[in-house]
């Protein structure tokens, strides 16, 4: 319900491919849970909203989904409020040529640092959009260097999993060239 048209449709095909492999298929809209909450997908609902979800067994991981930074007070909000020790970002769209980049890299570092300062994360993943620059790093040097004064492992999901970072997206021009 709180997607854009074209996420609807592309939602849609989706669904129709794995029903015929899920046994049951549940939809969250209308539908409440203590733990994950709609916010904005970027900087403003017009391409609708997505879920933040805190999974907790012992200690809570929670996933920023597709905010691309975080962006907004609330997806800040919900991310302190659920106290995380693993919290993994999608982080800001540093690869696209958009007028309002700077102003959101500016506004994603100020709120990564934030959470980093007031919140109880022990490891930040930044991935998603974030990695699909190769500079990526240099973006969110800031962001770097305070989770290493605060003893806080900032890195990427590959990384996490103790495994070398292949960035596909961020490689594509080079990898595009040589197949072809």
């Amino acid at each position: 319900r709180m997607i854009n048209p074209r996420k609807k449709k592309r939602a849609a095909s989706f669904i129709k491919r794995i029903k015929r492999l899920a046994s049951k298929i549940e939809y969250a809209d209308t539908r409440l849970f203590s733990r994950a909450r709609p916010v904005p997908h970027g900087s403003d609902a017009t391409r609708g909203y997505v879920a933040e979800v805190c999974v907790d067994d012992e200690e809570c991981f929670l996933h920023t989904s597709d905010v691309q930074g975080p962006l907004l007070d609330e997806q800040v909000s919900f991310i302190l409020d659920q106290r995380p020790g693993v919290l993994l970002v999608d982080g800001p769209s540093t690869y696209l040529n958009n007028p309002r980049g700077e102003v959101e890299l500016r506004k994603a570092n100020e709120f990564l640092l934030r959470i980093l300062r007031e919140g109880t994360v022990s490891h930040l993943m930044l991935d998603h959009h974030l990695t699909r620059d190769i500079d990526f790093r240099e973006h969110i040097r800031p962001v770097l260097d305070e989770g290493e004064n605060l003893g806080i492992t900032v890195q990427t999901s590959a990384e996490f999993l103790d495994v070398k970072p292949n960035l596909l997206e961020a490689n594509r021009k080079e990898l595009s060239r040589r197949s072809g």
